[in-house]
Parts: C-alpha cells; sequence; structure tokens
C-alpha cells in the first residue's frame, strides 16, 4: 500500500481510539485498539510498516493524551521493535498458537511499559493484554485468510 493510504488508515484507527473506543472502560482501563495493525505487520514480516503504524498512532495518540507527551509513542515503538526483532529473527511463518501466546504478551509489555513510564500500578493491568489478545486473533485469522500470498500488506 501507498505511504498515503496507511496514514489515511492511521487518522482512522486513531479517531475510532479516541472517539468510540475511549467511551469501552473497564474500571478506568481503555482498550488500545491502535496498537493492534502494527502487531499485525510485525507478524507478516512488515517492520517498516509496523514501525510507522507504531511510531503514528503513537504520536496522535500522544497529542489527545492527558498523559506526558510521548509516553504512548514510545511504548508503541519499544513495544513493536523487540516483536519485531523477535518475530524477524525466529519465523517465516507464525502458527496460530504462537502469535495469540506473542499477541498477549506484547500487549502485557505494552501495558507494564505504561504504567512504568506513567508511574500508575493497577491491578487490573492484565485485563487489556485479554481483551486485545481476543481481538487480535480473530484479526489474525482473518488477515492471514484474506491476505495468505502476502502481497496486500
Amino acid at each position: 500500500m501507498k505511504l498515503y493510504w496507511h496514514f489515511l488508515f492511521v487518522l482512522i484507527v486513531v479517531f475510532l481510539q479516541i472517539t468510540l473506543f475511549s467511551f469501552f472502560t473497564f474500571h478506568s482501563i481503555h482498550f488500545n485498539f491502535s496498537l493492534l495493525p502494527a502487531i499485525m505487520f510485525a507478524f507478516y514480516n512488515k517492520k517498516e510498516k509496523a514501525i510507522f503504524w507504531a511510531f503514528t498512532t503513537g504520536i496522535f495518540l500522544d497529542i489527545f493524551s492527558p498523559l506526558s507527551f510521548g509516553i504512548f509513542t514510545l511504548s508503541h515503538l519499544v513495544t513493536i521493535a523487540l516483536l519485531s526483532y523477535f518475530v524477524n529473527r525466529f519465523f517465516t511463518q507464525l502458527p496460530i498458537f504462537l502469535a495469540v501466546i506473542l499477541l498477549y504478551l506484547s500487549y502485557l509489555f505494552f501495558e507494564i511499559l505504561i504504567s512504568i513510564i506513567s508511574q500508575s500500578w493497577s491491578y487490573l493491568l492484565f485485563i487489556n493484554p485479554i481483551l486485545a489478545t481476543l481481538v487480535g486473533t480473530a484479526i489474525f485469522l482473518i488477515t492471514r485468510r484474506l491476505f495468505s500470498k502476502n502481497e496486500y500488506l
């Protein structure tokens, strides 16, 4: 896809994150939908696109977030960089069970990183990774089926 299409989709995802998904809270925990596309690109060995998505969604979320500027950008970039390195180094095609585990661990790492940087801990730290794993697994299965040739990503 062209860069401007990615940027348009980033804007749509961030807009949905800020407007729609911010209303779905569980004890003040918000589901971070904006990290999922970057994780999917990392799963399909598209490191440049994953980093682009992580950076741009992080910047836009930082603009609209009440937290200190840079928390989301840094957390997105570190999470995606580690995930991309791990997937690119050890796997050519990711099995579904490993994708589910990596999805959960990526979101757990992201939540822990946000908690460390913002210095706000919650006992409900594991809710967002569980929800992200459920939604992300469905998206992974759909994208794997639709883009099996890997030419459209």
